[in-house]
């Protein structure tokens, strides 16, 4: 086909050139496929470690061992917006007799 196709006349070298290539190619799909397996890897470690770590600082708040404005300072985000991402993960920090709290709903989110 290359020879009809192409002019390129294939010799036993040529046809080693090719193996060679394919080979090569190979190997480098494969560091290709782990790297991109490791960035994932490490990606998702950081979000479990941040993710725990909000879980943490939301546990503390319900149990009043620190304030809100601390753990939001903390992540280094707003209190309201902390109090958003709690309630999204089914924590409450408002009181009943608080005043308006309809913009923190989760499922108003």
């Amino acid at each position: 086909m290359l020879e009809r196709e192409y002019g390129i006349q294939v010799t036993s070298s040529t046809k080693e050139d090719f193996h060679s290539m394919c080979n090569l190619s190979e190997i480098i799909l494969e560091e290709g496929i782990e790297i991109g397996i490791e960035k994932g890897i490490e990606t998702g470690i950081k979000q479990g470690i941040v993710k725990e770590k909000n879980q943490t600082l939301y546990r503390l708040v319900q149990k009043g061992l620190i304030s809100a404005e601390d753990a939001a300072d903390d992540m280094g985000i707003d209190v309201i917006s902390f109090k958003k991402m709690a309630a999204r993960s089914g924590y409450n920090f408002w009181h009943k007799d608080s005043s308006d709290t309809s913009d923190l709903d989760p499922n108003k989110m």
